[in-house]
């Protein structure tokens, strides 16, 4: 992007204004403006005529051709209105521009003008005239300085540095100055010629000035010195006068923390870390009292390792019990990784080895002075300080164990001891008593604390010598209790006994006891016969009673010959009378239980197990089942019969409802016989009442004959189909549920 600089010239203008009409159709004030070049440079195109509303005005020129800047300003243009080739020479003027500015309301025109444009080159003056380079001390030193313009503008001159009392002539340019004895051997000197346009020249000389003073010397001063955080560098400076005058030396611009002794001449500084950077201009002034000398020196610091420091804490007092908290304060480098220890701790005390918190609750037992080491480390190197304690004796509350509280039964028996645990005597164990009631001491340090309690429930016992309770509710003491337990020390030495009370709770729950049951005693009784017991049962807590009798081999019901009323008072009736097929002994468990004292879930149950008899001279043969059968013409049918007894008698067979050339006859096996026939086609039909009778010997005579018969049905065909089974077909179920499928068959 190019630009072009444009300079404020109405300082060197004359601006005119003339010809103001307003137009009231339009609401537009005009007026003419023509400039004149009252300087001695040309003025060149882009010129600009800037209108700069003042005090919030709003009128807006009309026509302008160079916009309006973003801060409110108008640009005119004026180029049209300068001479052939665009340059206003001195004392040429532009001819009329008008301006047209439409104004709300008729009001005041209010801009501020300035013109800005270009002006030709402007060539700064040149020093034609030598400078001396000697003077004297005593005498007047005279330079008559010449400057030329290569424009032709007028020259000034101006001393811009010099010694004391030297003076320039800014229209002549000449310099004069007459050196004391306190000028310095050498002076520098800068004069300046420049022009109505601001242009300079400078010429620079230096004057040695015979018999003046000389300045002190710095010999071999340094440059640059170097160092690094954390350790310290010096250096001194060797300062001469070459006239032997006496000298005042100083710094200044140190570095923070850095010294510098003015009778040594020597500089200090221990960088700290944090510091490292570059420090220039570190200046040290010599001065004889007329001249002072100077240099500079830069300090370069490098980053240090930061050897690993710990503050030492303040020794203290406390009290035995009291807490002790505190950080260790430690610095290092920050690449470092700091850790703490001590070698020596008192027992109860930590150290974290990463934060370097110390925690210590000295116990009451541990008064004493206690020097303790702390040291940090960054793992290579280790500081250590050390801190004395001194634990002033304090007498420690009793503390007991811990007892949220007991939940018994009634009847269960407690036995809690209360133990109290004084902090300034934490190895006495209380004493026990004896099987005969003595009193033994276990402990081989003193009792420091006694033990009393309170509140207590009936029947229970405190032994203050032991710090026993001992106490077994009875079945009336259900519900809650609370006792206290008082701990009182002796002070230990402070003359301020102190206690602990603590309350207990104690729940007595009530329990339900199982029902009593009276002994059934084993019983016989012969078939035919009836028998009738009691059965007694009693509930200590005096609660209803449901009583039942049941079958002691599991699964099986109770005899049929046995009938059982519970009567509603405790007793029950067992009625007895075996018949055929009851003979044996049978195991019955008889049962009692409560209502649970009027909690369901507490309900109690007990049972007896006894023997019922049942004894018979002679027990009767029992036939099988014997099933609907069909025969087929020509073909052997036989039937198996199956009998039992429990006599084992001698067993005979007869069969009747078949025709003619039907038989039954036992088999070698005991209660085994087999109907055989061979039906033919006279005998096909429907044979609805075949029976078959047995009977026993009456086992051996004792008594008369038993028997037993079974009826069933014979069909005799030409032939036998098979059933037919319809089809099942597939079934869906899900787990767990019940899955029934009904089979059908057909038969023809």
């Amino acid at each position: 992007t190019r630009f072009q600089a444009l300079s404020d010239l109405t300082a060197y203008l004359d601006v005119q204004f003339g010809l103001t009409r307003f137009d009231r159709q339009l609401g537009t004030l005009s007026y003419d403006v023509s400039i004149t070049n009252t300087g001695d440079t040309d003025l060149i195109l882009p010129a600009l005529m800037v209108l700069d509303p003042r005090d919030g005005y709003s009128g807006v020129p009309q026509g302008t051709t160079g916009g309006q800047s973003d801060d409110g300003r108008w640009f005119i243009d004026l180029a049209g209105n300068l001479p052939a080739g665009g340059r206003l020479a001195p004392g040429e003027s532009t001819t009329g521009r008008t301006v047209s500015v439409a104004t709300p309301d008729g009001r005041r025109v209010n801009f501020s003008t300035v013109i800005t444009a270009g002006t030709a080159l402007n060539r700064a003056p040149e020093f034609v005239s030598v400078p001396p380079t000697q003077a004297r001390v005593g005498e007047v030193f005279a330079y008559p300085a010449q400057a030329v313009d290569p424009d032709g503008h007028d020259v000034y001159y101006f001393l811009l540095a010099g010694p004391d009392g030297m003076e320039m002539d800014s229209l002549s340019g000449a310099l004069s100055w007459t050196p004391d004895a306190s000028s310095t051997n050498t002076v520098a000197v800068v004069i300046q010629a420049f022009d109505s346009r601001g242009a300079v020249a400078l010429q620079r000389f230096v004057l040695d000035v015979d018999q003046g003073n000389q300045a002190p010397e710095f010999r071999a001063a340094p440059t640059t010195i170097e160092g690094r955080e954390g350790r310290t560098m010096e250096f001194s400076l060797v300062v001469t006068d070459p006239d032997q005058d006496p000298l005042t030396i100083w710094a200044d611009n140190l570095p923070p923390g850095a010294t510098f002794n003015p009778d040594t001449r020597m500089f200090s500084w221990t960088p700290d870390f944090g510091h490292a950077g570059s420090y220039t201009d570190v200046r040290f002034y010599a001065s004889d009292g007329t001249v002072v000398s100077q240099v500079s020196v830069t300090v370069l610091v490098a980053k240090g390792y930061r050897e690993p420091t710990l503050v030492k804490p303040v020794d203290r007092t406390v009290l035995e019990g009291d807490p002790v908290r505190f950080y260790l304060q430690a610095s290092g480098d920050p690449t470092a990784t700091l850790r703490y220890s001590s070698d020596d701790l008192p027992w109860g005390a930590f150290l974290h080895p990463e934060t370097g918190l110390f925690t210590w609750t000295p116990s009451y037992i541990q008064q004493g002075d206690y020097t303790i080491p702390f040291t940090v480390s960054d793992g290579t190197v280790a500081k250590t300080v050390s801190t004395t304690f001194t634990v002033a004796n304090a007498n420690g509350r009793p503390v007991f164990d811990p007892m949220d509280g007991w939940q018994i039964y009634e009847g269960q028996p407690l036995l809690v001891k209360a133990y109290a645990w004084d902090p300034d005597n934490p190895f006495y164990e209380p004493a026990f008593r004896d099987v005969d009631g003595n009193v033994v001491a276990t402990s081989n340090y003193p009792q420091t604390v006694g033990v009393s309690a309170s509140n207590l429930p009936d029947g229970a016992i405190f032994d203050a010598e032991t710090w026993d309770l001992v106490w077994t509710p009875d079945h009336t003491q259900a519900g809650d209790y609370v006792v206290s337990f008082t701990a009182l020390d002796n002070g230990d030495g402070t003359g301020n006994p102190l206690g602990t009370t603590i309350t207990v709770p104690i729940r007595v729950l009530n329990i339900n006891r199982p029902p009593q049951l009276e002994e059934v005693p084993n019983t016989t009784v012969q078939k035919g016969a009836v028998v009738e017991i009691t059965l007694r049962a009693s509930d200590p807590e005096g609660n209803p009673l449901a009583l039942s009798i049941s079958n002691e081999q599991p699964g099986f019901p109770v005899p049929g010959f046995l009938d059982f009323t519970d009567n509603g008072d405790g007793t029950g009736t067992l009625r007895m009378q075996p018949g055929v097929g009851d003979r044996g002994d049978h195991a019955i468990r008889f049962t009692a239980t409560d209502d649970g004292d009027g909690d369901p879930n507490a309900v109690q149950s007990a049972s007896y197990v006894f023997i019922v008899s049942a004894e018979s001279l002679n027990e009767p043969p029992a036939l099988a089942h014997l099933g609907d059968v069909v025969a087929v013409v020509g073909q052997a049918m036989q039937i198996p019969v199956r009998v039992s007894d429990m006599d084992q008698d001698g067993l005979s067979y007869a069969v009747t409802g078949l025709p003619a050339g039907a038989t039954i006859a036992p088999t070698a096996v005991y209660g085994r016989a087999v109907i055989s026939w061979t039906p033919t086609a006279a005998d096909i039909g429907s044979y609805d009442n075949v029976t078959v009778t047995v009977t026993d010997s009456g086992n051996g005579g004792l008594t008369a004959p038993m028997q037993d018969t079974a009826t069933f049905r014979v069909v005799v065909r030409n032939a036998n189909n098979a059933p037919v089974l319809l089809p099942v077909g597939d079934r869906a179920t899900t787990e767990g549920d019940t899955l029934v499928i009904q089979l059908r068959g057909q038969d023809s």
